[in-house]
């Protein structure tokens, strides 16, 4: 959450790390109230700091959390993994996203290992971040606000634009990042407003 704020400040906006919420940070929450639970993260360093003060295990953990691993998903690592879920760790997915966008490329996203693990072991994993509607329900307790006053801005038409409708938001869809049109056409979901860009919405606005 730290690096989050701060990259959103590097772009003129302003907010404080106890204003932020990623999957990280809800994962980690939930962890610290399971007393003794031992835990193998699949995470970058980064977010591995919102995991302080809880037991890590690459050895017969109770919990396996993957997350975004980037280049870390190698072969002895998603073994590992499967390994443990076969021994029966429950296997906790921060997020399901097929693909996110790197400067111009587009490059493989922690769903595909999430999907891996379970086609391989048989197992489903429990999904904590988007689209899940406990995930915007967690937002939205904070806010204080009803979710029919809320809108999500995203450029992911199912983990974004529906998961936000689903709960009740108002799903605004923006034609930057990873979004494109072909896939947003095929999938036959209608987001509530489409802008350009972010600069487009607050026009609107």
């Amino acid at each position: 959450r730290r690096s989050l704020a701060g990259r959103l400040a590097e772009l003129g906006i302003e907010v404080g790390e106890d204003q932020v919420i990623n999957t990280p940070y809800v994962a980690a929450r939930e962890l610290r109230g399971r007393p003794g639970v031992r835990c193998m993260l699949l995470l970058r360093d980064d977010a591995l700091r919102e995991f302080e003060g809880i037991e890590t295990a690459d050895r017969d953990p109770d919990v396996v959390v993957v997350g975004d691993l980037a280049a870390g998903f190698d072969y002895a690592t998603m073994n590992r993994a499967f390994r443990a879920v076969l021994d029966g760790a429950e296997m906790i997915a921060l997020q399901r996203d097929r693909y996110w966008k790197v400067g111009n490329e587009l490059v493989l996203d922690a769903g595909a290992y999430v999907a891996a693990l379970e086609y391989a072991t048989g197992k489903q994993a429990r999904l904590l971040g988007k689209p899940s509607e406990s995930y915007f329900r967690i937002a939205l307790d904070r806010l204080g606000v009803p979710p029919e006053q809320v809108a999500m801005v995203g450029d992911d038409i199912e983990n974004d634009v529906k998961g936000a409708q689903d709960a009740g938001l108002i799903g605004v869809l923006v034609r930057t990042g990873k979004y494109r049109k072909d896939l947003v056409e095929r999938s036959g979901l209608r987001p509530d407003l489409v802008v350009r860009d972010l600069e487009d919405l607050v026009s609107r606005l």
